[in-house]
C-alpha cells in the first residue's frame, strides 16, 4: 500500500487488489495442503531446517520478484531526490534487499547442510541489519554521510 501510495497514487487500489488476490489465493492453497498433506509444503530436515516443496518455493520466488520490482522502482525514485541522506538510504535498502534475496533463495530452494545453513542465516542477518540502517538512518550516521558528501 505504501509503495503504491507514494509511487502510483492513482493506481494504488488496483495494485493493492492484485497483490491481495495473489496472497489470498496462496493462503487458501497453503492451508488446504496444511490440512490434507503438509509434506507437499515442506519436510523437516533437521531441528533448524526444512526443505520447502514446489508450492512454497514458487510463492517465495514470485514474492521476491514482485518485491524486487517494487524496491527497484522505489529506489530509482529515491535516487532522484536532491537529499543525500535519502539517496544513501536508497542505496542501503537496495544492498539489504540484494542480501535478503540471495539469503531467501538459498533458504528456500537449496538443501542446506550445517555450513550452508549458517552462511544463509548469516546473509539474512546482515540483510536485516542493513535494512534497519537504511530505513531508520541513525542521525549520527546521516550527519557523517552528509558531511563526507559535501
Amino acid at each position: 500500500y505504501s509503495f503504491a501510495l507514494l509511487v502510483y497514487p492513482y493506481s494504488k487500489w488496483k495494485i493493492l487488489l492484485i497483490y491481495l488476490a495473489f496472497n489470498i489465493a496462496y493462503i487458501i492453497i497453503f492451508f488446504y495442503y496444511l490440512v490434507t498433506d503438509p509434506s507437499l509444503l515442506a519436510i523437516r530436515v533437521s531441528k533448524f531446517d526444512s526443505e520447502t516443496k514446489l508450492i512454497v518455493a514458487s510463492y517465495v520466488l514470485i514474492t521476491i520478484a514482485i518485491n524486487l520490482l517494487t524496491i527497484l522502482i522505489f529506489i530509482r525514485k529515491s535516487m532522484q531526490s536532491p537529499n543525500r541522506v535519502i539517496q544513501w538510504k536508497a542505496k542501503l535498502i537496495l544492498l539489504a534487499f540484494l542480501f535478503f534475496g540471495i539469503g531467501a533463495i538459498l533458504d528456500s530452494v537449496i538443501s542446506l547442510i550445517a555450513l550452508t545453513l549458517f552462511i544463509t542465516r548469516l546473509i539474512l542477518l546482515i540483510s536485516s541489519i542493513i535494512f534497519y540502517i537504511g530505513w531508520t538512518m541513525p542521525p549520527k550516521l546521516a550527519k557523517l554521510i552528509v558531511k563526507e558528501a559535501a
